[in-house]
């Protein structure tokens, strides 16, 4: 008789091709931007995994086996520069999972602005830490918080979306907070993306691994948000 026992090969890849992001969701053109670090070759330049193909730049960075890119939180940087799919102005969702070593006072996920522009959009981690969403100006009334305190030295998976006069935090999947405090005003620049740093010049050096990054023009509703978080925490042992 012929044996029907998958090989060991057989099991894993059935076990891991349902959890790669399927090709017709990587190449969503409201997915502006998909990074999984834990899947970028070594090199210095690499393109993005979505319908863009952004140039990305990496400066320091080193890839690591816990599932992501170590930036050492002093000049480690991934440069991605301006492009139209970057500057959105309607509905925003950023998903991220980070591991943060430790924290200074601020600690840049991404800045796709300088401290002194008025537009663009910012997500980054304080000294609590908690995170923090800026849009347009450094004024409290274009910053919203997620009042989850991370514990260091361990995955997390973020999520935040903002439109209108809603902001709303996810952590691991959970809903944690929403914010219908600010207005938010999303206004295009043409000030290139930097992740794991503010802009260039400035403070805001990110210490800790990013696993993978997404940047989506739209709202991800909380059955979005828990999928996503369901198809790759096995990566993060989370």
């Amino acid at each position: 008789a012929v044996s029907v026992m998958p090989t060991l090969e057989l099991v894993r890849s059935r076990l891991l091709l349902p959890r790669q992001p399927q090709l017709r969701q990587r190449l969503d053109p409201d997915r502006r931007l998909y990074l999984p670090f834990w899947n970028m070759p070594d090199g210095t330049e690499y393109l993005s995994q979505d319908a863009y193909g952004h140039t990305c730049t990496r400066t320091g960075a080193t890839p690591t086996g816990q599932g992501g890119w170590s930036f050492d939180g002093s000049d480690d940087v991934v440069t991605v520069p301006d492009h139209p799919s970057l500057r959105i102005t309607s509905g925003l969702t950023i998903a991220a999972w980070v591991y943060p070593r430790t924290v200074t006072a601020e600690d840049f996920v991404l800045a796709k602005k300088a401290e002194a522009d008025t537009t663009g959009y910012a997500l980054l981690w304080e000294s609590t830490p908690n995170c923090r969403l800026n849009w347009g100006t450094w004024a409290a009334a274009n910053i919203s918080y997620d009042t989850y305190t991370m514990p260091l030295n361990t995955w997390h998976y973020l999520v935040v979306t903002a439109t209108g006069t809603t902001v709303k935090w996810y952590h691991n999947g959970v809903l944690d907070v929403t914010d219908t405090t600010k207005t938010v005003t999303l206004t295009a620049n043409t000030t290139g993306l930097r992740i794991g740093a503010s802009a260039a010049g400035e403070a805001g050096w990110l210490n800790g691994l990013q696993g993978e990054l997404v940047i989506v023009q739209g709202i991800w509703t909380a059955a979005d948000v828990w999928q996503d978080f369901q198809d790759n925490r096995w990566r993060y042992g989370v």
